[in-house]
């Protein structure tokens, strides 16, 4: 991770319409302390995703985009990959993807 980019880590929780709105919450003051070209979220830890906390994460990639911020995520299980590419919102995992095979040995 280079230091103009930001992880924001902290989906232990469902991502649906409350934390949606927490999540948009910490992100943007990331944002506007921070100032980082991209933001990188790690769903690793997501329990569960439905249709609202998804459309919270494809407002929150517009927004940032708007700000000249770039989304990425990276960690997802197969089940959020899933919902999030039939959101029209793979795109977002394309940079973090990448950055993680090319820092993995043998690439």
């Amino acid at each position: 991770m280079t230091a103009a980019e930001e992880s924001v880590t902290a989906f232990t929780w469902n991502l649906d319409a409350e934390h949606a709105a927490k999540l948009r919450t910490t992100v943007i003051g990331t944002l506007t302390e921070h100032r980082p070209a991209s933001i990188a979220l790690d769903l690793s830890g997501l329990a569960f995703a439905d249709a609202a906390g998804v459309r919270g994460l494809h407002d929150l990639h517009a927004e940032l985009a708007a700000a000249g911020c770039a989304l990425t995520i990276s960690h997802a299980h197969d089940r959020t990959r899933r919902m999030l590419s039939a959101a029209g919102l793979d795109m977002l995992f394309a940079a973090a993807d990448t950055r993680r095979r090319q820092s993995e040995p043998g690439s």
